[in-house]
């Protein structure tokens, strides 16, 4: 079984022009915590987390701002006031380090070791650089962990 098998194609996806306020508003009625952020021919360019989301807002949220230090960059010494953190990006706040994809044809025994290794619940299945879907956590556990310890089977 391979990435192609397992993955979700049909997903909800970011542009980093689209207003951050907005896309969090779709993230929260998704069912997923990440949102593929993809330009305008579809590649994959970062992801936006909810953990994204409150690195962002932390700056503001916090007294003692020395201790934020551990955030990235992007996220660090904001002096926004609300109207202003309204019209943020979301290319300016989403990650685009370290961003962890795999092929169609990977197999789903290695992407699961990709996600355990880098703590992820999703990684993007790219073809050339564009975005064709998602592997999520549920579904490699559905397929790998539940046959191993006789899930759903009848007693």
């Amino acid at each position: 079984m391979v990435a192609r098998d397992v993955m979700e194609a049909d997903l909800c996806v970011a542009s980093p022009d689209d207003r951050l306020a907005d896309v969090a508003r779709v993230l929260d009625e998704h069912p997923h915590s990440m949102l593929p952020v993809v330009d305008e021919n579809g590649r994959l360019v970062g992801v936006l987390s909810e953990l994204d989301l409150l690195g962002f807002v932390l700056p503001a949220s916090v007294e003692d701002v020395d201790s934020l230090r551990f955030l990235p960059e992007s996220y660090r010494l904001r002096a926004l006031g609300q109207e202003e953190s309204r019209d943020v990006r979301v290319g300016e706040v989403m990650q685009t380090e370290n961003l962890l994809t795999v092929s169609e044809d990977e197999p789903i025994g290695q992407v699961a070791l990709m996600m355990v290794k880098g703590r992820r619940s999703h990684i993007m299945v790219v073809t050339e650089g564009e975005l064709v879907g998602q592997v999520n956590r549920e579904a490699l556990v559905r397929e790998l962990v539940h046959p191993s310890l006789g899930v759903g089977d009848s007693l």
